[in-house]
C-alpha cells in the first residue's frame, strides 16, 4: 500500500511540474529576429517556394531559375531549366529532395516535374492560348493536386491531377467559377491558392472585386464569398491565403502600386471561407504572402511583402511590424518550425527566433 501511495505522489508531482513547464512557455518568451539573409549567387527574382522539412527547400523564379538545398541552406544548387529560360516560374511544390512540380506564369502556361533533383524536367502541361495565365498550384497528397489560372472565356481556369502532376486535366467550363469583369488572381507569391484537409481548396481574387472561391470536393464544384479586402483597381485585392485547417483561414494583400497603404489589407475567416472579417489593426503595408508557423508549439501568423514583414500573436486580429527585409513569398516546413522566404534579386532568408526559458535557438 505504501508503495502505491508513493507512486501516486510521484505521478502528481510529475504532472504538476509538467503543467508548470508548459505554462511557463508563452509568447512573451518568444523572440523573433526576422529573416536572416542567405548569400545566393543569382539575381533572379523569386516568387515560388516550397519547404519540405528542416533540410530540404526548393525555390523557383525568373529566367527559368530554380534553387534546391538538402542540408538546411549550407549549400545550394542553382540552375535554370533548359528550353525555358524565358519563363517566370512563380510556384513550386516539392515532395522531397528529388521530386518537385513547378509552374510558370504568363504565356505559355507550363507545368514541369522533376524526379531526380532537377537534373531533368518533364513538361506535364503546356498551353500557349491567348489569355493563359497560371497563378498557383497545390497538392493534397503526392498524387492529387490542383492549379488555378486567370479567367478564360469569363471563367477561371481549373486544372487537376491525379498522378502527382505528371499530367493535368482542364475542368469543363460549366464547372469552373464564373468571374466578374475585371476580376482575376495574382501570381505574386504562388499562394493565391491554398489547400487543406483532404478535399478543401480556396483561391482569392482582386481587381474590380475581391472574393474567395472555395471547394470541398477537390475542385469539382465551387462556392464564392465576398470579402472586405481592398479592391477596385487592377493592382489591389487578395494576394495570398493560408488555412490552418478546413475552418480557420487568413488572407493578405492590399495594393501593390501603393506598398505603404495599410487599409483593409488583411482579413480572417473562422467558418471555412464562407464569411470574412477585418481585424482591429492591419499589417504595415502591401503583403503578398501569409502563413502560420509554430515554433515550440506556439501559433504565430507571419505575412510579408516587398516593403517588410509583420507578425500576429492573436490570430490575425492585430499585427506587429517585424524589423526584417521584405520578401515576395514564404513557406513553412512540415513540423511548423522552419520558415524560409524568397524575394527579388536572389534574396533568400530564414526566420530566426529563440525562446528564453530553455535557451533554445530557433531555425
Amino acid at each position: 500500500m505504501d508503495r502505491i501511495r508513493f507512486l501516486i505522489i510521484l505521478l502528481i508531482i510529475f504532472c504538476s511540474c509538467n503543467q508548470t513547464k508548459q505554462k511557463s512557455l508563452d509568447t512573451n518568451d518568444l523572440k523573433l529576429y526576422g529573416f536572416e539573409p542567405v548569400e545566393i549567387q543569382t539575381t533572379a527574382h523569386f516568387r515560388g517556394i516550397s519547404v519540405v522539412d528542416s533540410l530540404v527547400l526548393w525555390v523557383s523564379g525568373s529566367r527559368g531559375t530554380y534553387l534546391r538545398t538538402v542540408d538546411g541552406g549550407i549549400s545550394w544548387h542553382v540552375d535554370s531549366v533548359s528550353g525555358y529560360t524565358g519563363l517566370d516560374f512563380r510556384d513550386i511544390e516539392a515532395f522531397d529532395a528529388n521530386t518537385a512540380v513547378m509552374m510558370s506564369a504568363g504565356r505559355p502556361g507550363v507545368i514541369l516535374k522533376t524526379e531526380d533533383g532537377g537534373e531533368n524536367w518533364s513538361t506535364c502541361y503546356y498551353n500557349d492560348m491567348e489569355g493563359i495565365f497560371l497563378n498557383s498550384i497545390g497538392f493534397w497528397n503526392r498524387k492529387e493536386g490542383i492549379a488555378v489560372g486567370d479567367p478564360m472565356n469569363d471563367r477561371f481556369l481549373i486544372l487537376t491531377t491525379r498522378n502527382g502532376g505528371e499530367s493535368w486535366t482542364e475542368t469543363i467550363p460549366e464547372r469552373r467559377p464564373e468571374a466578374a469583369e475585371g476580376e482575376y488572381l495574382f501570381a505574386a507569391s504562388g499562394t493565391a491558392l491554398v489547400i487543406a484537409d483532404k478535399r478543401h481548396a480556396w483561391f482569392g481574387t482582386g481587381g474590380t472585386v475581391s472574393r474567395v472561391y472555395f471547394s470541398k470536393d477537390n475542385g469539382i464544384s465551387w462556392q464564392k464569398s465576398d470579402s472586405p479586402m481592398i479592391s477596385g483597381n487592377p493592382s489591389s485585392g487578395i494576394f495570398s491565403l493560408y488555412f490552418a485547417d478546413k475552418k480557420n483561414g487568413w488572407a493578405v494583400g492590399g495594393d501593390y502600386a501603393r506598398e505603404e497603404y495599410t487599409d483593409r489589407n488583411a482579413i480572417l475567416s473562422w467558418d471555412g471561407g464562407k464569411t470574412w472579417q477585418l481585424g482591429n489593426e492591419f499589417p504595415s503595408g502591401f503583403r503578398s504572402s501569409v502563413l502560420e508557423c509554430s515554433p515550440f508549439g506556439m501559433k504565430i501568423l507571419l505575412c510579408t511583402g516587398p516593403s517588410g514583414t509583420d507578425y500576429s500573436l492573436n490570430h490575425g486580429v492585430s499585427w506587429i511590424f517585424l524589423e526584417s527585409p521584405g520578401y515576395h513569398t514564404m513557406d513553412v516546413g512540415n513540423r511548423g518550425e522552419t520558415v524560409w522566404a524568397a524575394g527579388a534579386d536572389g534574396r533568400i532568408g530564414k526566420l530566426e527566433y529563440s525562446v528564453t526559458p530553455f535557451g533554445r535557438e530557433g531555425d
